[in-house]
This record gives C-alpha cells, sequence and structure tokens, in this order.
C-alpha cells in the first residue's frame, strides 16, 4: 500500500511474462494503478489497455480532463490506450439518458482522439427500454451483485448486511 514499488504475486507476474491467452487486469484507473503495468511494460508485447470512461465522473466529464487522465496512464506505465469502455451511470439512478449521454460523450471523445470505442455497459435494470439498434458497438449489459449499504434489499429480515446474486 504505501510502497513505490508494489509487490506483485509470482502468479500474476507468470500471466505478463506467459504471454499467451488472455489475462484482464482492472489496476484502478489512475496513476498509481499503471505504475503496476509500468513494471511490466517490457514484458507486455501485444496488449490491449482499456480505458473505462464514466462521463458522471470527476476527470472523466469532459473531453480534456479524459484524455489528461489517458496521458498520465500511459506516460506512468509505458503503455499505450488503445481503446475505451463507455460506463457512464449513476449507480441505482441510471436510466437510459444517463446512459445515452454518455455514448455521445464517447463517440465524441473518440472522434477526437482517435481511439475507437470497443463496447458500452449498461445496468440490466435498464435492459428492456434500452434502444440496442441505435449503438454502433457492442453493448455488455451488467448485474450488479454487490449491493451498497443505503440500499433496503441489502438488509435482509434485520441480518448483517450480505450479498445478493
Amino acid at each position: 500500500f504505501y510502497a513505490d514499488l508494489p509487490i506483485i504475486l509470482p502468479e500474476i507476474r507468470g500471466m505478463f511474462e506467459m504471454n499467451e491467452g488472455i489475462a484482464i487486469f482492472d489496476v484502478g484507473g489512475d496513476p498509481a494503478g499503471a505504475r503496476v503495468l509500468g513494471s511490466f511494460a517490457e514484458v507486455i508485447r501485444e496488449h490491449e489497455m482499456l480505458q473505462v470512461v464514466n462521463h458522471n465522473r470527476p476527470f472523466t466529464d469532459t473531453i480534456e480532463g479524459t484524455s489528461n487522465l489517458k496521458q498520465k496512464m500511459e506516460a506512468v506505465s509505458g503503455l499505450k490506450v488503445t481503446g475505451y469502455i463507455g460506463n457512464s451511470h449513476l449507480l441505482e439512478d441510471t436510466d437510459v439518458e444517463t446512459v445515452l449521454a454518455g455514448y455521445e460523450f464517447l463517440r465524441n471523445l473518440s472522434s477526437e482522439t482517435g481511439i475507437p470505442i470497443r463496447f458500452i455497459t449498461i445496468p440490466d435494470t435498464i435492459a428492456d427500454d434500452f434502444p440496442f439498434g441505435d449503438i454502433e458497438v457492442p453493448v455488455l449489459v451488467l448485474h450488479r451483485i454487490l449491493r451498497p449499504p443505503w440500499d433496503p434489499e441489502y438488509m435482509i429480515r434485520g441480518r448483517k448486511p450480505m450479498l445478493q446474486v
């Protein structure tokens, strides 16, 4: 946690060094996480480094802010972002308009940077109303498993919080 060079388990290091198959690493989307990837930049030959963009978050709510964050991650990691994932949401308040606004933002970002959109995500709660035909990229429908502590469904019959599947 406090180290400049995080300790990586041998199993994780092996995934980078084998350089075969597919491995997905979520490093948090900031320079600290990118530092972990940077320690493997020499052994990562072919890669997809995808930047997840939630248009409703600070630092990724403008094209300039999103581009600045991308540049910082690239500088620290020594790797290039090769695509975007649109993940615009407002937790349980997400509606179709929220996702479509995020998609439009991502289209503008992609047009400006030349970096393609790989896919967008939507919560399963809006899937029945979502205009899939209006979206030019794949759409991944997500089902939330963990519930926030303020969600009434999080508590069941007075028990302590638990996972919902």
